[in-house]
């Protein structure tokens, strides 16, 4: 929506052009009026608008341009603001905020016609989009899948043209049957998370924390479960990214052994292992995790969550023991590290230690690449070295098609979709 942006961190604004004739869905022209009453409807939310207290005032110069008055700079404002969705504010408050949950009126290259929540969506054409002569597609539909056998039927049948959930089997089975994995830029790594918030956390010792890393035999997970998409991965930063690279723990299950003992665990604990429901109600991943763990002497139950409760837990509260979880990358990975693991970061059982949190509180103020390099490389190292994460596996983040589908998508990265450039192939 916007033609142009300047950040001038000396005088704390950011001023964005729009550009014009973008239309609302229901005909209403896009101003920067709109852009201001969508900031200033979600900035006392700091769940769906990050780094709100660095927000003091918005300017609406002329129609097509809006000023943000910082009250102080930090360099992750203009990307995390730079990518939220815009909706018409009047139509939200005519219509109440339960309206807002299963319907919108917003700009892009598709109406929302249906939406049925975990089930699906269906979105029609806009004829008005701003883009002459796109989106290219009459509609698109969202289906929501859980079970993994049913995705993977309804590819070979048809009856879908993308599925983005594909889990390692199904992709290498689509692939040998000439269907296409598309890949991008951004990546997904798997992680176990240890519950370092209670205090009674057996996961408070860092001796507990070692032995999880010693414990785990990566390239046997890759082996098992990658289907050639794994890689081993040993930093919560992938190699070639910032921070990236490093091997902090080598697989050593005797030395796991002998980590637990010093910590008075002579005969191993019992712990609960937070995980993803899967293909089949499984969670193989978990499962061979688990499998690995119990040979050094920490037992887990699995516990398989649906996602509504699996991502209450991890994202937004604290779970007990171990949770299975994932994390990324972004354009550089200062942005990856403060999404998932810095002050303001996703995983809330995973307790920052007083050192960290000011230290990816500092980062945030840092301008020169050289500079933003160096302290990513410390917070990396501080969060390995106290072992408070067990990096597992990596792959580039991917989808599956049926080979007449052209697009973009994860190209940009993982947090837009050009879907007025979509095509199919007849």
């Amino acid at each position: 929506m916007a033609e142009s942006w300047e950040e001038d961190i000396e005088n704390l604004k950011i001023t964005f052009k729009l550009r014009e004739g973008i239309k609302f869905h229901n005909g209403k022209e896009l101003t920067a009026e709109d852009i201001k009453k969508n900031f200033e409807y979600i900035k006392h939310s700091p769940a769906t608008l990050r780094y709100n207290d660095f927000l003091d005032s918005i300017e609406v110069v002329d129609k097509n341009t809006v000023v943000f008055h910082l009250n102080r700079w930090h360099n992750q404002v203009i990307v995390e603001w730079g990518i939220i969705q815009i909706f018409d504010i009047d139509t939200i408050e005519a219509k109440g905020e339960g309206w807002a949950t299963t319907n919108l009126v917003a700009t892009g290259p598709f109406i929302l016609k249906e939406f049925q929540r975990d089930v699906r969506s269906l979105w029609v054409r806009f004829d008005d989009y701003w883009q002459e002569g796109k989106p290219y597609l009459d509609e698109v539909e969202y289906l929501y899948i859980p079970e993994q056998s049913t995705g993977a039927a309804m590819m070979e049948a048809g009856e879908a043209q993308i599925w983005l959930g594909a889990d390692g089997l199904n992709t290498k089975n689509l692939m040998d049957r000439g269907f296409v994995r598309q890949t991008g830029w951004g990546s997904s790594l798997n992680v176990l998370v240890p519950n370092t918030y209670d205090e009674d956390s057996p996961f408070q010792d860092i001796r507990v924390r070692q032995a999880l890393q010693h414990a785990i035999d990566k390239e046997a997970l890759c082996e098992a479960l990658g289907y050639g998409l794994m890689e081993p991965v040993h930093s919560i930063a992938p190699e070639g990214e910032w921070g990236g690279g490093k091997v902090y723990y080598e697989y050593n299950p005797d030395k796991a052994k002998q980590l637990l003992q010093e910590a008075g665990y002579e005969n191993g604990l019992d712990v609960p292992l937070l995980a993803l429901v899967g293909s089949g109600g499984r969670n193989e991943l978990a499962e061979a995790v688990a499998g690995q763990l119990e040979k050094i002497g920490i037992r887990c139950k699995i516990d398989i969550a649906d996602a509504g409760r699996y991502y209450a837990e991890t994202w937004n509260g604290v779970w007990e023991g171990l949770a299975l979880g994932i994390s990324g990358s972004a354009h550089d990975f200062l942005t990856g590290f403060q999404r998932w693991w810095g002050h303001n970061g996703i995983y809330k059982g995973f307790k920052r230690p007083e050192e960290l949190l000011q230290k990816s509180r500092d980062a945030l103020l840092v301008a020169e690449t050289a500079e933003k390099i160096k302290i990513t490389e410390e917070m990396v190292d501080m969060v390995m070295e106290g072992a408070y994460v067990v990096p597992l596996t990596y792959q580039l983040a991917g989808f599956i098609h049926d080979g007449t589908v052209h697009t973009n998508y994860l190209r940009q990265g993982n947090t837009r979709w050009d879907f007025a450039d979509v095509w199919l192939e007849r």
